[in-house]
């Protein structure tokens, strides 16, 4: 959606910001007439645009809508009860970017209980994606963090409720407003097989700058890329940079994207996180999951740079989900007060007006000015980089 198309306020749904939307899909999902379909703007992000000959304006896209303060949350706790986790297989710790928890949890329920998983992987283009996984293998690829936001299509909605309705379990794990966006189009009659997960998120990055620094990657290095690390935990859990493989298994750890990431502005970022509703410890799956921030004040069995989870349970389902796992984890009573992030506090604030820069400068196609300006590339960050340097040698000596 470009700047000066802010407004698609036709039939039923009406955009005034690109605010307003988080792009969940539900409303495509739960229209009758197929009348909506989701259409990226310059920075990938999706917003429904509806065909005015379909609609008939039954406002069940309204109605279906859970970006507001007032979503549904299903029935779950008030106050989660909080741990901090880690898988105890070393081998599986090394290859998640946190505790495991994820990975531990969906094998569980694959392995011994039949559930389908369903996840973010990434698609040959390297962009994220909702696949389902029925075995340990397909479930690798669901494994670590994606920085972008995934895209959910109409077939793996209907794909889940067809499941659903033969009976199969299945086991979502997503952002906030996809499990809220999922949640809402699923018939009642169906969710007590549907066990949920949702993120602790910062907000989601944007698919297409991520799509033109791979370019810019291969540019640079003359080679082809041939799998990605969001986050490589290589060099540490608190060192954790992106890795490039390419053809010639040569490997590349860089950290120009999470300066995207992590910048203060939050110019990569899709807009609606700044209004983000499900920034609040009333989270919407049966198990919440991130990082614990804050362990080491208080859970010095973590203090070795290898990751741990925070993992809130919120619902009974959630609570027996845990349980199934707990031989297999290091698994530590914590509190809200100890787990408290930003993240679970309010939304980010994002500079409108240096993401207008970048989007302008992203629509032009010229990635080598976006580097120059907002990463490690850039001149101002090599300056401050040196003198940090500096400093380290002086206060060496």
């Amino acid at each position: 959606m470009d700047s000066d198309q802010k407004i698609i306020s036709v039939s039923n749904i009406s955009i005034k910001s690109d605010q307003d939307c988080c792009g969940c899909s539900a409303c495509m999902v739960k229209c009758p007439y197929d009348a909506i379909e989701m259409q990226p703007d310059i920075m990938g992000f999706v917003y429904p645009q509806i065909d005015e000959n379909k609609c008939v304006n039954c406002g069940l896209c309204l109605k279906v809508c859970q970006f507001k303060i007032s979503y549904d949350r299903h029935g779950k706790i008030g106050i989660p009860k909080i741990f901090a986790l880690r898988n105890k297989d070393e081998s599986e710790l090394n290859k998640s970017q946190s505790g495991a928890a994820f990975f531990t949890i969906a094998k569980r329920l694959l392995q011994e209980h039949g559930f389908v998983v369903y996840g973010v992987g990434l698609d040959e283009n390297f962009l994220a994606v909702y696949k389902s996984a029925k075995t340990v293998d397909e479930l690798e690829n669901l494994r670590g963090s994606k920085y972008i936001q995934s895209r959910f299509s109409l077939e793996c909605f209907k794909k889940i409720e067809k499941e659903l309705s033969e009976g199969k379990k299945v086991l979502f794990s997503g952002t906030p407003c996809q499990v809220a966006g999922l949640l809402a189009v699923i018939p009642f009659s169906l969710r007590e097989t549907l066990y949920t997960i949702d993120i602790i998120c910062h907000g989601v990055p944007a698919p297409n700058a991520w799509s033109q620094y791979l370019k810019w990657i291969e540019r640079k290095y003359k080679k082809k890329v041939i799998a990605v690390d969001f986050r490589d935990k290589t060099y540490g859990w608190h060192s954790c940079r992106e890795s490039f493989y390419f053809t010639d298994n040569q490997k590349v750890s860089r950290d120009s994207f999470r300066h995207f990431l992590m910048s203060d502005s939050h110019f990569c970022t899709r807009p609606a996180c700044a209004k983000c509703p499900f920034t609040n410890i009333k989270r919407i799956g049966d198990l919440t999951i991130g990082d614990y921030w804050g362990w080491e004040k208080k859970h010095t069995e973590f203090n070795d740079d290898k990751g741990v989870n925070l993992v809130m349970v919120n619902s009974v389902k959630g609570d027996e989900t845990l349980q199934l796992i707990k031989d297999d984890v290091l698994m530590i009573e914590s509190n809200v007060e100890d787990c408290l992030q930003p993240q679970l506090q309010r939304p980010i604030t994002i500079n409108m007006e240096e993401q207008e820069q970048f989007k302008r400068i992203l629509s032009f196609g010229r990635f080598d000015s976006i580097m120059r300006r907002f990463s490690d590339e850039g001149l101002k960050y090599k300056i401050i980089r040196f003198i940090v340097r500096i400093k380290s040698v002086i206060s060496y000596r």
